[in-house]
């Protein structure tokens, strides 16, 4: 849900014309940059602590992320992320005119919103299923370690392109 309402926002700031705003302000956007990047960071250092042995999740430890957080970290991961705004922009810009009515518009928020719905949903369900959960418990520890390497990474990377 959080990844779906990120990107609603990018949708919405793209129709309104707020993200050709923001792309000229350079200083923000570097800024935002920086500060996504550091977030991928601490991300991927906690997935690297969070990560337990095997054994811990056979004996039944789950850690529960609750729906708040789950949602506020998958919309800040998502907003983080410059490519989104990028996607938007180079979508909508092109594809909708400014003169589109404003029926059309909320339409197509709203069907893209549902997309992304969708799309997070269908992951969910099969990354939820028994083989998967399976998969996981086998190989959790490395799995979220490598998860977290792969998003500190994306995050130096950011910081290192404004630098």
């Amino acid at each position: 849900m959080g990844f779906a309402v990120a990107s609603f926002v990018y949708a919405v700031l793209t129709m309104t014309g707020l993200a050709l705003v923001l792309t000229r302000i350079g200083w923000f956007a570097s800024l935002v940059q920086i500060v996504g990047g550091c977030y991928l960071i601490y991300l991927g250092v906690m997935a690297w602590f969070a990560s337990r042995p095997a054994a811990a999740a056979q004996q039944g430890v789950v850690a529960s992320v609750g729906a708040w957080r789950g949602l506020r970290m998958g919309a800040v991961v998502n907003l983080a992320n410059p490519k989104g705004i990028t996607f938007f922009i180079g979508l909508y810009a092109v594809a909708i005119p400014t003169e589109t009515a404003l029926w059309a518009k909320i339409v197509i928020l709203g069907g893209g919103f549902a997309v992304e719905l969708l799309w997070y949903g269908a992951v969910i369900f099969l990354l939820s299923s028994r083989a998967a959960r399976a998969a996981f418990e086998r190989f959790g520890q490395w799995i979220e370690r490598a998860i977290g390497s792969v998003l500190a990474a994306f995050g130096l990377r950011l910081i290192a392109e404004k630098l």
